[in-house]
């Protein structure tokens, strides 16, 4: 089943490669992001909202379970910890990097960034997160530690999304922990022990 979100805020849902819609619901909050699936509940998602709600979504009942209220801003992106099942992270233009336990459905914390934060991805290990922000900046966050998170400056304009290239997928070009991000210059990065900038090449190179 294929899920799509649009500018009313309304979930729509048609079996992939069809036309048809199967039906329709209103969150009844400004438009859709973003929609994550929630791993522990095939039957839900999370989407991340204009305006800055969070909204947790039972896709059976066609209803939305709960709603997050805790950003100022638009909500750009929303990511679960792949250590934590129940853990997810949004983020939005306010600044803010919200921590959530979905299974609990309540909010745990939140961080302040220098800047708004535009995207989100978990390392593997679920204890590091990675945030692209309006700067251009990828934030290297720690999660054990009260620490900065380390930075690199990655693009010249906002970075608009993150990804790990999975390890199955890795090839000679592409060595272990490389990340991408897509931003006003796309590139794709591994970040250095200091996310110091080294070992960087576009994203043409590597493909080539």
């Amino acid at each position: 089943m294929l899920f799509s979100g649009d500018a009313n805020g309304t979930v729509h849902f048609r079996p992939i490669g069809e036309a048809r819609s199967d039906g329709s619901f209103s969150t009844k909050q400004q438009g859709i992001f973003k929609f994550r699936a929630v791993p522990f509940n095939p039957a839900m998602l999370v989407s991340a909202h204009f305006g800055g709600a969070v909204c947790l979504l039972d896709i059976h009942a066609m209803d939305v379970v709960l709603t997050f209220e805790h950003h100022m801003a638009d909500c750009r992106d929303v990511c679960f910890s792949p250590a934590n099942e129940a853990m997810a992270v949004s983020v939005g233009m306010d600044n803010r990097i919200n921590f959530y336990d979905m299974r609990e459905k309540k909010k745990l914390n939140c961080l302040t960034a220098d800047s708004s934060v535009t995207s989100a991805t978990f390392l593997p290990s679920g204890h590091e997160l990675l945030c692209g922000t309006a700067t251009g900046k990828i934030l290297h966050f720690d999660l054990r530690s009260s620490t900065e998170p380390r930075t690199i400056q990655a693009h010249s304009g906002p970075v608009t999304c993150l990804a790990l290239q999975p390890e199955r997928q890795r090839t000679t070009n592409f060595q272990p922990e490389t990340l991408l991000s897509a931003g006003y210059t796309a590139t794709a990065r591994k970040p250095s022990p200091g996310l110091t900038g080294r070992n960087t090449q576009t994203v043409a190179d590597a493909a080539g």
